[in-house]
């Protein structure tokens, strides 16, 4: 059985999956397995079956499902996550496994780095302000140098290292809150089992051009109000409902005078009266712990920094 599975998740067409795949295939370590998750026919005209494992998903298939389809698929114990027109480079995979002799670490988040006009981007992972809003980690300096380990709460979901077996047992990435943060749903949950992230300065992954943020809507809004809830008690209830309307005004603001900003914050009154999914994320969770602690394989409790609190070493980008 391989340790690593790579996921390569690939929406639209070929070429970009083929750029990723490429990158992987030339340096990829000995023991692993490659997977490609699509939605389209795709003919294989380099002949790659015996080397790679096409899946080919349902047509209406978003991303969080293909990772998802990926995550069902793997074979390793660690599954690491790619979305398509990213490049590795060499020793990524390896620096990055590294990271797992640690059990406590239950992710591991590389380095991304996006280049474009003027100096280069590089994120570090993503972190989430205990008022509820999520945040990605960029580095300040064209470097790319990582925050610390503390720093940052998990990987951007475009690319990042996890423990298989518990975010198996988590059920992956909850396709209800959106793609813009599911990740850090995961990252949280994760938290909650006792496992933290790492970041591998090493471990280093090039994007041609920075990917397209959507814009504020009512969905996104009440997507955002569940995860706020959905976390806050081990946020810290006090902390949490202080700073929870500084964030939702001061994220209102930023957004205006975009017209979607009142359907976003709309969105983020109609996510108050919809906590249905707060139970249902509980025992999730729960139910996660119980079958670590049955099989071993739960992580020791890894003391953490809140993730509301800021570092001079980082940049923090709302997202």
């Amino acid at each position: 059985m391989p340790r690593l599975s790579i996921v390569i998740a690939s929406l639209n067409d070929a070429e970009p999956f083929e750029l990723t795949l490429a990158s992987v295939l030339q340096r990829r370590p000995d023991d692993c397995e490659v997977v490609v998750v699509h939605p389209f026919a795709y003919a294989d005209p380099y002949d790659l079956s015996a080397e790679v494992r096409f899946l080919h998903a349902a047509g209406q298939a978003n991303c969080l499902e293909l990772l998802n389809a990926g995550l069902a698929a793997a074979r390793g114990d660690v599954v690491h996550f790619l979305e398509a027109g990213l490049e590795v480079e060499d020793g990524w995979a390896e620096n990055a496994m590294a990271c797992f002799d640690q059990p406590a670490v239950g992710a591991v988040s590389p380095v991304v780095t996006f280049a474009g006009k003027g100096q280069p981007v590089a994120w570090n992972g993503i972190g989430y302000h205990a008022g509820g809003r999520r945040m990605l980690l960029e580095s300040v300096g064209s470097a790319g140098r990582a925050a610390t380990p503390l720093d940052v709460l998990g990987p951007a979901r475009c690319a990042g290292f996890y423990r298989t077996r518990p975010l198996r047992e988590l059920g992956g990435f909850d396709v209800g809150l959106g793609e813009q943060l599911a990740d850090i749903d995961l990252a949280l949950s994760l938290r909650q089992l006792g496992f933290r992230c790492a970041t591998e300065p090493a471990s280093r992954i090039r994007a041609a051009a920075m990917p397209i943020q959507p814009g504020p809507s009512f969905a996104s809004g009440c997507q955002s109000e569940q995860l706020f809830w959905r976390h806050a008690p081990a946020q810290g209830w006090l902390t949490a409902l202080l700073l929870h309307p500084l964030a939702v005004a001061g994220e209102t603001i930023s957004q205006l005078p975009d017209p979607s900003a009142l359907a976003h914050l709309a969105g983020r009154v109609w996510g108050c009266f919809s906590l249905s999914g707060y139970k249902r994320h509980q025992r999730r969770v729960q139910r996660a712990r119980t079958r670590l602690d049955e099989s071993g394989e739960a992580a020791e409790d890894a003391t953490a920094t809140p993730p509301g609190m800021w570092s001079p070493t980082v940049r923090r980008q709302a997202a």
